[in-house]
């Protein structure tokens, strides 16, 4: 009777152990998935308007503290404070105002170009093809940057994000005090729109292998190695402890691919030997093996 409970009990250990291996295994995967298609990119939207709107704020803020009124439009013509223009063009050129992989639009009342710097490759702004960076000038006035010079005069502010289909880019727009110039600022989105499409993509045939390796792992596991010592009231901080080691292994071999060569280096060796030295700890403890280099591995391992 005792050995008939005992084969229960552990026959129960094990078959938790596998049911725990695949849910680990689908949860972390499901957590990767959402924060893929659903937190990745409102985040990286996010973070892009607040570091274009800062810039946007910082420029209207120098036409803001200008002494003189740095144009004027007489009989058609446009007039520059020059004095004002090659302080901001200084100012961008040392690295003080950082527009970077930018285009910046300066307009008037009139939602006329004053003054632009392009930074940009394409610009669906200007439509141009190139990046120009390195000066501030004149350009001519588009069908879109009219459109969106018109909203940020008549709303005092623009956030909106510009697709031509194969480009993406995202207008932040803020108004000087008095009213009387407003400031576009755009930058790319393409990169992290595509790098999260194709994530979504790939995740479910990944997450399908992993499932089944991990389950095929948990059953030879089983097989060879029965429980030796029930988990008992440590239950729920052992399968704790194993969520945290089965997402840090899973960030860190992700970093093969998706990490740079340097991180990649060191997150993944990192990483295997983590998981290397706990499996030795299981075996240590929770299986009928004896030998006495275990403990050494571990220790080499961790």
């Amino acid at each position: 009777m005792k050995k008939k409970q005992r084969s229960r009990a552990l026959l129960g250990v094990q078959g938790q152990l596998m049911l725990f291996i695949g849910s680990v295994t689908l949860f972390t995967l499901l957590l990767i998935w959402v924060m893929v298609t659903r937190w990745l990119q409102p985040q990286y939207n996010a973070t892009i308007r607040a570091s274009l709107t800062t810039k946007a704020q910082l420029l209207a803020a120098m036409l803001d503290e200008a002494d003189e009124p740095v144009s004027a439009r007489r009989f058609g013509t446009l007039y520059l404070d020059e004095e004002f223009w090659s302080g901001l063009r200084q100012a961008i050129q040392g690295g003080q105002l950082n527009v970077d992989n930018c285009c910046v639009d300066i307009s008037d009342a009139t939602c006329r170009n004053v003054q632009y710097y392009e930074g940009l490759y394409p610009c669906v702004l200007h439509e141009t093809m190139g990046a120009f960076g390195g000066d501030l000038t004149l350009t001519r006035d588009t069908t879109t940057a009219i459109r969106l010079r018109k909203s940020l005069f008549e709303q005092g502010s623009i956030y909106e994000i510009v697709d031509t289909g194969s480009t993406r880019q995202m207008v932040v727009g803020v108004l000087t005090q008095d009213g009387n110039y407003g400031i576009i600022v755009s930058a790319n989105l393409a990169q992290i729109t595509t790098a999260a499409g194709v994530l979504a993509q790939i995740l479910p045939p990944i997450a399908l292998l992993l499932l089944l390796f991990d389950l095929l792992f948990a059953v030879l596991f089983v097989l060879q190695f029965p429980a030796k010592v029930p988990p008992g009231r440590m239950k729920g901080p052992v399968y704790g402890y194993a969520a945290v080691i089965a997402v840090m292994a899973g960030y860190a071999f992700s970093c093969a691919k998706y990490g740079s060569p340097a991180l990649a280096a060191l997150a993944v060796p990192g990483g295997a030997l983590f998981v290397v030295s706990d499996a030795v700890l299981a075996l240590m403890f929770f299986s009928p093996i004896r030998k006495k280099w275990l403990p050494t591995v571990n220790l080499a391992t961790y």
